[in-house]
């Protein structure tokens, strides 16, 4: 593996792990710092890219322009920036390089999820058995995270992410790369599905679910006692000394049990304001992350539906499930992320979608995969 390749998975994989870092009036800082030092070696990306990854992402801009030429002139400016460069640059150029190095890549992906894993794991035992709150964010001058609440005295750990649900969101998304290509679970992948479960994001339980369900049973190799030592790690670390002492004392299992009242559920999903008039209902208002969230919610699903109209979601969800190949698994992935924020403006979700869009490669590049080395 050549010493560039190195460099450009570890700058990848580190576009994940810091997409949460966020300073005002600044933006997502770490963005602006991985194209300057990816345009420094663009050139030799250039060519060994993938060719269905910049067919594809043309199609999308073919698609998507109407809407990102309305969204230009209403004022979106940046979040039409955003769609540009995250289609043409992290879609279809890097994201059509690293297809074509995948079995090395989902190698770093493991790294990286270690890394996210151990930090996380640090900052649950330094609070959980010293009563410490170790606030990445705060240190390094971002925007403080939101893992504990002590007015209620409710502690969720996020490691290196400002809350449990971006954590998840992440987590989700780098397992889920590495799932369907390697259609097995490796010991990283099940104790990235313990820790979401650990962080008690409920959108992190979906996501559990979905990432098992995305996993090919019938060919998968699951290292002996993973999953009992993920229900032994779990049991502990969420404390269930007994289950429905837990699920009636612990704030977790107060927001499982009235979700219909839940503030965030609400605030995710809730019913809002129907400001749409019919027309705009059919076409949308163009690209817009102004008003999506009073509509039905702060989700992907809204962001789209008042962007794109029910007409310009039926046109993307024509490019998703074509390009999947009419592959399940990657489709009902993408579906689940946006039932979350929608991350369109986040240069690692492009980079994402590129991946988790290719077909999994064969038997012969999981052997490969297994023989990478740093």
């Amino acid at each position: 593996m050549r010493r560039s390749d190195k460099f450009l998975f570890g700058l990848t994989v580190l576009l994940f792990l810091f997409s949460d870092v966020y300073y005002a009036g600044l933006g997502r800082v770490y963005d602006y710092v991985y194209i300057s030092l990816v345009a420094i070696s663009l050139r030799r990306i250039l060519k060994g890219l993938s060719r269905f990854a910049i067919n594809e992402s043309v199609a999308l801009i073919i698609i998507a322009c109407p809407w990102l030429v309305v969204g230009m002139f209403q004022g979106s400016v940046l979040l039409v920036l955003a769609w540009l460069v995250g289609i043409i640059l992290f879609y279809g150029i890097i994201g059509g390089y690293l297809r074509s190095k995948i079995e090395y890549f989902l190698a770093w992906l493991g790294y990286g999820l270690w890394v996210s894993l151990s930090v996380f794991f640090v900052q649950f035992c330094l609070k959980f058995f010293g009563s410490i709150y170790l606030d990445l964010h705060e240190i390094i001058g971002s925007i403080p995270s939101r893992g504990w609440n002590d007015e209620i005295n409710y502690f969720r750990a996020s490691g290196l992410f400002q809350e449990p649900n971006a954590f998840a969101a992440i987590s989700f998304a780098m397992a889920s790369v590495r799932i369907h290509h390697l259609q097995r679970l490796e010991f990283v992948d099940v104790l990235s599905i313990l820790s979401i479960i650990v962080s008690q994001s409920l959108w992190g339980f979906g996501a559990v679910i979905v990432l098992l369900g995305i996993c090919r049973i019938t060919a998968a190799r699951i290292k002996r006692g993973s999953i009992l030592i993920g229900i032994v790690l779990t049991l502990v670390l969420i404390n269930f000394n007994i289950i429905d002492s837990w699920y009636q004392d612990s704030t977790t299992g107060q927001r499982i049990s009235g979700i219909d009242g839940d503030a965030s559920r609400n605030v995710r999903f809730g019913y809002f304001e129907d400001y749409l008039n019919f027309d705009q209902k059919i076409f949308g208002v163009g690209l817009n992350g102004d008003k999506f969230q009073i509509l039905i919610g702060a989700n992907g699903f809204a962001f789209l539906y008042t962007s794109f109209g029910v007409a310009g979601v039926v046109l993307l969800f024509f490019w998703l499930t074509v390009n999947a190949r009419f592959n399940w698994r990657p489709i009902i992935a993408v579906l689940y992320l946006f039932t979350t924020f929608p991350h369109t403006a986040y240069m690692f979700f492009w980079v994402w979608l590129s991946l988790i869009m290719a077909p999994s490669f064969s038997k012969e590049g999981i052997d490969r995969q297994e023989q990478c080395k740093l």
